[in-house]
């Protein structure tokens, strides 16, 4: 389910960045729309490091997926 959502609303883009909680946030929805269970937010980040879009602490604290935004954004 995570390959899709990232197939359906990700693009990679230099200079761009979301917080995980913000991209988590997508993806939960997504399932919901979809009547998809989703999975964890730590399984979930686990996933889109698989994919190659793991997310990186920035200086405040917070997760952040840096070259990637959402389509609809």
């Amino acid at each position: 389910m995570v390959g899709d959502f990232i197939r359906d609303n990700v693009i990679r883009e230099q200079g761009c960045k979301i917080s995980h909680k913000a991209l988590y946030e997508n993806y939960v929805r997504y399932c919901f729309d979809l009547g998809v269970k989703p999975n964890s937010k730590n399984k979930f980040g686990r996933m889109m490091n698989e994919f190659g879009y793991g997310a990186n602490v920035n200086y405040c604290g917070v997760r952040m997926h840096k070259g990637i935004r959402l389509r609809k954004e």
